[in-house]
């Protein structure tokens, strides 16, 4: 099998480790990043097999269901014998402090810790913009498998984006600076908060362009920092060098679509400083740029990894034909 075709969706079940009597921190927890609760990972016949994304089964969703750990000593049994829907009915309660990914697979899957969390909000967006977002979130990338040394293609893994397929009619962005009503607006939401992700975790980025206009609904956690897509001519794209398989998962909090990428810790640091328009150069973007355009956003992205003594910089640029929003504040 192909490692660079093989991107596919994990059966994924979601189970909350939730105390009815909760410190507040843990509590609001809920409503923030990082849903406090533990991942499970179930087998699924033919999975090493697949070649093509598997339905994704769920249960429950982060914020609603409380199934405590207890349950799963005393159901994998179920589990393997494909009766996933049969659970006791009661079980003592167990807290745990951070997320953890359980794994049934009977695969060797890595530790599968959180190694970076990609961020963006959507708020105020009209209703068929909202249903796209949600069905690009819960339906394609709500839990996808990265096999070691693949690519990930969001534009292979969306599929076709039409009426037909479900996809809502909201306003895109056509010839540069025409905006038009056409299925799936809103998608590149979620593309834009993976490559958010993506970046935080230090992963190469082999596709990426911004949008030709500058969209408010990117502003928050990375404005200047957005990925557009269109099936058939431009795409996101990245490489998992870690040497170890990543899991990617995609949910929603309020108004805020959140991608955390999941695997074996690599020990790369990163780090973002920006944004620079023109209304916040700082000394060495004037050394470098010159004076930045009111279309411009600029940030500065530094990777360092393990056993490298070489820093790994880069400017990040970001031209719209369109005004940005001005920073104000000097950023040191």
């Amino acid at each position: 099998m192909n490692p660079k075709r093989s991107l596919f969706v994990l059966s994924l079940l979601v189970a909350g480790i939730l105390a009815s009597s909760l410190p507040v921190q843990n509590a609001q927890a809920l409503n923030s990043g990082t849903p406090p609760a533990d991942l499970l990972l179930l087998p699924t016949p033919g999975l090493t097999e697949a070649k093509n994304p598997l339905p994704l089964r769920t249960w429950g969703r982060f914020e609603e269901e409380i199934v405590p750990i207890a349950y799963w000593n005393r159901v994998q049994n179920r589990l393997h014998q494909n009766a996933p829907d049969q659970f006791p009915e009661e079980a003592p309660l167990v807290h745990t402090q951070k997320p953890r990914l359980l794994n049934f697979t009977r695969q060797d899957l890595g530790p599968l810790e959180l190694l970076a969390e990609g961020r963006s909000n959507f708020a105020g967006s009209p209703e068929p913009r909202i249903a796209n977002i949600q069905k690009a979130t819960e339906e394609k990338f709500r839990a996808i498998w990265i096999p070691t040394d693949s690519t990930f293609s969001f534009v292979e893994l969306v599929g076709t984006i039409d009426g037909e397929h479900g996809w809502k009619k909201a306003l895109n962005i056509f010839k540069g600076t025409q905006l038009e009503y056409a299925p799936g607006g809103g998608v590149c939401q979620a593309s834009t908060t993976i490559y958010r992700a993506a970046l935080l975790a230090g992963l190469p980025i082999l596709e990426q362009r911004n949008h030709s206009l500058y969209v408010d609904y990117y502003e928050a956690y990375g404005s200047g920092l957005d990925a557009t897509i269109f099936p058939g001519v431009q795409d996101l794209k990245f490489l998992n060098d870690t040497g170890h398989p990543l899991l990617l998962i995609s949910f929603i909090r309020n108004d805020d679509l959140f991608v955390n990428l999941y695997g074996t810790p690599t020990g790369r640091s990163v780090e973002l400083k920006g944004p620079f328009t023109a209304s916040n150069e700082s000394d060495e973007i004037l050394k470098t740029f010159g004076d930045l355009g009111i279309g411009q956003a600029v940030w500065k992205y530094t990777l360092k990894k393990p056993g490298e003594t070489e820093i790994q910089s880069q400017w990040l640029i970001s031209d719209y034909m369109s005004l940005v929003k001005q920073v104000r504040e000097p950023i040191e």
